[in-house]
Order: structure tokens, then C-alpha cells, then sequence
């Protein structure tokens, strides 16, 4: 439906101000964009639409059933649609020029509950802590509604597609996972993945973050599940469509001296983004070395560039590591972002910016609202868990072995002689196995620096 024509266009767009946002209660939120993603929102070839006067998307409409009985006699804008997640911006400056980056998330309505209640999913496949995040990307150096320059990367989360539970009767750490109803013709999953590719497109990119190899089953029951449904799936679609289905066991790459989970992610990152594409409300700025990878991904209309397919990522519950590796998927989005719309030269951005550490603190409070809701509790294993495992384990190494190749001859230096009265307290055993333990550390950091100037060179 085409705006009214005394309508004004020219106004910023993505500013969160209290006119454009209202918190009725903890994490509910009523906002003129929220509740549909930016993609369907704002721009279309025949019309366009404005705010509440677009159609909603009823998943992610935590109050439909309150507007369903007065929906019909009451002019539309009086209506309010409320959405459940979170929403959070930052303002950085690239060279001078503002660039708002706003994260949505919106919970979805169907299948909803707590981590333990809701696992899994109900027959019309409908999953548990469903969640759709969208990171827009907004110069505010152009303030025209109609003409403004936005970027836009949707990305999903949800619980494994089967029929599965807990028992949290007995008080133990992991209650064990069981599969409650065998599904052998994967219709559950098969509803599941079906609405996906009519909201979405395709590819649908799964990203798998459930331990594959365990002593004792637990995760893996899931793993295995969720690939032979896949597997099965893609017997009825042609290949063009086909669910491409990725799995990382992050829990186990993240052990070992060779830890390096972030670096792997950003590759899978890479090459699913690269799949899907990103939404741009405009032509795109590319530097020419870049085309030729630019274009695989790009769908070109007639002044924009759209996303067509998803990623959606899951572990058990859907909170600590899935949100590691929606950050690192949401930062490679942002390289590309920026780079379509001029900002930047390349599409690489560095994990050590200001602009990927302010991303971060962004999906830290995204993943602690999300968890709160679902959980109860904030994330346990954050983002800095799986960015500074490998460094902390390598030096907690170096100085164990600094420790005990050294520690042996420490005792001797304070009895190989009798200490003066003066000297009695700076000498104390104390005081020289911390000032030793100290030297360790040092030693140990000195070794790591050097290491990585090596490595770097």
C-alpha cells in the first residue's frame, strides 16, 4: 500500500529514538520496522511500503492474538505490533563517516517456551527458540528514507528439527537426551525446512554445532539426527535446491595446543555468506579485484541487490556457541556490507578493530537477552571463551613448563644462607616464589610475542 502523499520521506530511518521505539516490559518491543525484516520492509519494484501499514509477518507478532478479535474494526493505525527479542545499535565512524549498525532479533511466537519445556519441535514443524537476527547497516550520512543508503544480513537460529527432550527430574549436570518419537519419513523436519525455503529461498545453509564423536551418546544422538534427515530431504529437491548442510564441533576444535575455532568459523562464515548474499538498497560500490567473487553471490534488480536463502545455525540449546558463530557469521557480513557500500576498500575486516570489537559487545548483549529469555541465565562460554582459549592455554602451558624445568633450584635461594634482619622480609619464601612465578610468566609471554611476529611474517 503506497503512502499517503503529505507523507514525508526524508528522514533518517534506522536512528533508534523513543518515537520509533517503545519497551512496554523486559525485552518486548513495538517498532515501525521491527517486526518484518528490512529486506521485505522497505523496498519493493511496484510499491512501497512505510512502517505499520506493511503486513507483518504473524511469527514474530507476540500480541496477534490480541489483534485478531479488533483487527477488522479498527483503522490500521491504531494497531501495534509488539515483538519479542532484542534490539541493540551502535554508531561508528569509518573515516569520518557515520555508519549506524543496528542488531533485531525477533523471537518467533510459534513453539515457544523455556530451555527444558521447549526442545525440539511440535508437528508443524515449529522449533524451539526460534530466532531471527538481522543486522542492518545504515550510512546516516544520507538521510532520505526513499534514497538512503542500508545494507541488511538475516540470519536464523532455532532448536534441532525432531522430536526430542530432557528429563530435568533428576538433578544431574546433562540430563540425557532422548528422542521421544520416531519420525522415519522426516515429516516434522521436512515442515520445518519447507517453510524456511518459502520465507527465505534458497540455499538453506545449516550450520551444526552439536558434538559429533563422544564416549558416551548424548549430543551426537542429535548430530546424527539432523544429518539423515537432511540427507533424506535432498532426495525430493532438485539439486539447485538442495539444504547444504555444515557441521563443526566447536566444543572439541576448541581443545588441543592448535585451538584455532574462530579462524575455522570465519572460513565456514565466508563461504556460506558468499552463498547467500546480502540485501543493499542501492547499486553496489566494488573494487574491481572483487568483482569476480562479488557477483556469485549478488541477485542484481534494477537499483539493489537482494539475499535470497539463510543460515541457520544450532547447537543443543541454541545459546552459548550458536552465538559465537552468529557473531563471526555477522562479521564477515559486515566486511561485505561495508565494502558494497563504499566504506571500505576490501571486504576483510580484522577481529582486532574497534569496529568488529564494538560488533562484539553488540552480539554479547544479544546473546545474554536471548539466553536470559530462554534460559534464565546469561551465556556461560562467551565470545572472548572461544577468542582467547587457544592464547590462555598455550601460555598456561609455557609457564607450567618454565615452572617445573626452574622451580626445583627457587628453594636455594633462600637456604642456601641464613637471611639478615634487614633482608628478612624481602627475602621471605613468599615473597620469592611469587617474584619467580612472575619471571615464569614473562618468560612464557615473551615466547608467545615472538612466536606470533614470526608466524605473522
Amino acid at each position: 500500500m503506497a503512502p499517503p502523499k503529505h507523507i514525508q520521506t526524508d528522514m533518517p530511518a534506522c536512528t533508534l529514538d523513543s518515537s520509533e521505539v517503545t519497551e512496554d516490559s523486559d525485552d518486548f518491543f513495538n517498532m515501525w520496522t521491527s517486526h518484518k525484516d528490512w529486506q521485505k520492509n522497505g523496498y519493493s519494484d511496484k510499491t512501497i511500503d512505510y512502517g505499520i501499514r506493511s503486513n507483518p509477518h504473524r511469527r514474530f507478532v507476540w500480541n496477534s492474538h490480541l489483534l485478531d478479535t479488533v483487527e477488522k474494526n479498527l483503522h490500521r493505525d491504531w494497531l501495534l505490533y509488539i515483538i519479542h527479542g532484542f534490539i541493540g545499535q551502535s554508531n561508528v565512524s569509518v573515516f569520518g563517516r557515520s555508519m549506524f549498525i543496528t542488531i533485531i532479533a525477533r523471537r518467533s511466537n510459534k513453539y515457544a517456551g523455556t530451555r527444558f519445556l521447549k526442545r525440539g519441535a511440535n508437528f508443524n514443524g515449529d522449533v524451539a527458540n526460534e530466532v531471527e537476527t538481522e543486522q542492518i547497516v545504515h550510512d546516516s550520512g544520507v538521510s532520505s528514507l526513499n534514497n538512503g543508503h542500508f545494507s541488511s544480513f538475516v540470519q536464523l537460529r532455532g532448536s534441532v528439527p525432531a522430536h526430542w527432550s530432557q528429563d530435568v527430574s533428576k538433578m544431574v549436570p546433562k540430563p540425557t537426551i532422548t528422542i521421544d518419537l520416531s519420525d522415519p519419513y522426516v515429516e516434522t523436519a521436512g515442515e520445518h525446512f519447507n517453510g524456511l525455503l518459502k520465507r527465505y529461498g534458497s540455499p538453506t545453509i545449516i550450520l551444526n554445532l552439536v558434538k559429533k564423536r563422544e564416549k558416551k551418546k548424548h549430543e551426537s544422538t542429535l548430530s546424527d539426527g539432523i544429518y539423515t534427515s537432511v540427507k533424506y530431504l535432498n532426495q525430493f529437491l532438485p539439486p539447485e535446491y538442495h539444504i547444504q548442510y555444515i557441521s563443526f564441533d566447536m566444543a572439541r576444535k576448541n581443545k588441543g595446543k592448535e585451538a584455532n575455532v574462530m579462524g575455522r568459523l570465519a572460513n565456514i562464515a565466508n563461504t556460506a555468506v558468499l552463498k547467500t548474499g546480502i540485501f543493499l538498497s542501492l547499486h553496489p560500490y566494488y573494487n574491481k579485484n572483487q568483482v569476480s567473487n562479488i557477483k556469485k553471490f549478488h541477485i542484481f534488480t534494477k537499483n539493489k541487490t537482494l539475499q535470497t536463502g539463510v543460515i541457520r545455525t544450532n547447537c543443543v540449546d541454541c545459546l552459548d556457541r550458536t552465538n559465537t558463530a552468529q557473531f563471526v557469521i555477522g562479521k564477515c557480513a559486515l566486511g561485505y556490507q561495508l565494502h558494497a557500500l563504499g566504506i571500505l576498500n576490501s571486504s576483510q575486516l580484522e577481529f582486532d578493530t574497534d569496529c568488529v570489537r564494538m560488533l562484539e559487545e553488540l552480539y554479547e548483549d544479544h546473546g545474554d537477552t536471548l539466553a536470559l529469555q530462554y534460559g534464565g541465565s546469561q551465556l556461560v562460554h562467551r565470545i572472548k571463551t572461544y577468542r582467547g582459549e587457544s592464547w590462555l592455554l598455550q601460555a598456561r602451558m609455557m609457564i607450567e613448563h618454565e615452572w617445573e624445568s626452574k622451580a626445583p633450584q627457587a628453594p636455594e635461594t633462600y637456604t642456601s644462607a641464613q637471611p639478615s634482619s634487614e633482608s628478612k622480609k624481602a627475602n621471605s619464601p613468599l615473597v620469592l616464589y611469587r617474584a619467580f612465578y612472575n619471571q615464569c610468566i614473562n618468560n612464557a609471554l615473551l615466547s608467545l610475542s615472538e612466536k606470533a611476529e614470526s608466524s605473522s611474517i
